[in-house]
């Protein structure tokens, strides 16, 4: 498969399966097979990384992706050095700078609590960049320029989809890299979000909400705003059902899918109401699977339920996505009663 080269010629050849199970305190993971790879193992591991290090990695990954995508006859040097700057500022890993998780208050992201940035956390996404356009750290951004250069390389068609987007910093990336990759790049990309402040999130509040507004001048202010980004609304259980009411799935196709719910019910709703539109070939990401326990028991309930034979590959601590392999039809009678947030 493309994704098997693509990991081989970024990564090299170090792969092996573990079951996921959890350390922390409460009851362990349900287990589900992860297959783990050198990219997931900088971030399951300690590694020395400081800023130009941080830097040098980004160009190096993108570079990797860009040529995987359009072979070796495009000023590759210039466009993975372009792809590593901007991966840089929505990761806020130009500022050494970083939320300081000992202080509460507002997530420790006050200006005068701020802490120096440490390159590894960063590099995994395991801090909060108080002036970035996202959480998921580099090496989310790597596997999303990896799976976007994947469906390019391939001919997989279909748009982007993320389902909770905070600042927009992933959503920009992919809208970046497609107009990159394919100049006449006519895919859409689908940003949802609820866009207000969200309960459950304590003194960080205020710090994670965003208006739509916002995160609409943050794409513009990147370069990145097209009339092919979407922006839907709202509570997944309300806009993926929309979205699901007003696309018919025998005519959209979602190349890539990711989800960054934090809860059982946000993404059972994104699996019922989205899977169906990823083609085989086609990526779903998840965000929070490997660090919370509610989204891996709905991946569990979800891939047993429908019977689907995808397993997991891990990117960092928290995040794993799988290719589609089968085209598999979903069954809405087998979706689990509300779980957490959905509720009443």
């Amino acid at each position: 498969m493309a994704t098997a080269n693509l990991m081989a010629a970024a990564c090299g050849a170090y792969a092996l399966l573990l079951a996921c199970t959890c350390c922390a305190a409460g009851p362990p993971y349900r287990k589900a097979t992860v297959e783990e790879t050198a990219g997931s193992h900088l971030c399951t591991h300690a590694a020395d990384f400081d800023q130009p290090k941080l830097r040098a990695y980004a160009e190096e990954q993108f570079g990797v992706a860009i040529r995987e995508a359009l072979g070796s006859g495009v000023p590759q040097a210039w466009a993975a050095s372009s792809v590593a700057d901007l991966a840089m500022t929505l990761v806020g890993g130009n500022i050494d700078l970083a939320c300081n998780k000992k202080n509460k208050s507002n997530g420790g992201c006050y200006i005068p609590i701020l802490t120096n940035m440490n390159a590894h956390m960063r590099l995994c996404g395991n801090d909060w960049p108080p002036f970035g356009f996202t959480m998921v750290g580099l090496q989310r951004l790597v596997n999303v320029a990896q799976l976007v250069s994947s469906v390019v390389a391939a001919g997989v068609q279909g748009d982007f989809a993320e389902l909770g987007v905070w600042r927009g910093g992933v959503c920009i990336m992919a809208q970046r890299l497609f107009s990159l990759l394919e100049p006449s790049n006519m895919r859409k990309i689908h940003a949802f979000d609820a866009f207000e402040k969200l309960p459950g999130y304590g003194s960080a509040s205020a710090f994670l909400e965003n208006s739509a507004t916002d995160v609409q001048n943050n794409f513009k202010t990147m370069g990145a705003w097209t009339r092919h980004v979407k922006f839907h609304v709202g509570l997944f259980q309300e806009t993926a059902r929309a979205f699901r009411a007003e696309h018919d799935v025998a005519r959209t196709r979602l190349a890539i899918l990711r989800i960054d719910g934090n809860f059982y019910d946000s993404y059972q709703d994104a699996l019922y109401q989205m899977y169906e539109y990823v083609p085989v070939g086609g990526y779903v990401i998840f965000d929070d699977v490997m660090s919370h326990r509610a989204v891996m028991a709905c991946w569990i309930d979800f891939k047993t339920d429908q019977g689907l034979p995808e397993t997991l590959t891990r990117i960092d601590k928290h995040s794993a996505y799988f290719q589609k392999i089968v085209d598999t039809r979903i069954d809405p009678t087998k979706q689990h009663p509300p779980q957490d947030v959905n509720k009443k």
